[in-house]
């Protein structure tokens, strides 16, 4: 299984679902709104950086743990830590005028890449 992303969108809310093999990696990113993210299916582990771009904390995610809420403009990194994990990350999508086609938010990278966008 390659890593992939579906963005998915309900009643202003959106979802996206990543399917990563082990060493796969959602890159050091952060977002403008606030998400959360869990683990479906896998293990993960999830690091945090601080001031500065310094790491400030990291830790093991797994199936049916509490979902974690990253605040806005926190960068972080979630890397797969086995074959066929897969990491629903939730958010509320930006308001748009009615009739409007929804998009995904995207993920940027502190190198300014951004990972998906529809």
């Amino acid at each position: 299984m390659a890593r992939s992303v579906s963005v998915h969108h309900w009643d202003g809310m959106q979802a996206d679902v990543w399917k990563l093999d082990s060493g796969e990696k959602i890159v050091r990113h952060k977002h403008e709104f606030t998400h959360s993210t869990g683990v479906t299916q896998g293990r993960t582990k999830v690091t945090l950086f601080g001031d500065h771009g310094l790491l400030h904390s990291s830790w093991e995610m797994l199936p049916g743990e509490p979902d974690i809420a990253f605040p806005s403009n926190v960068e972080h990194e979630i890397e797969s830590l086995e074959d066929g994990t897969i990491i629903v990350n939730m958010s509320h999508a930006r308001a748009r005028p009615r009739g409007e086609p929804g998009k995904t938010g995207g993920l940027m990278t502190d190198t300014g890449e951004v990972i998906h966008d529809s």
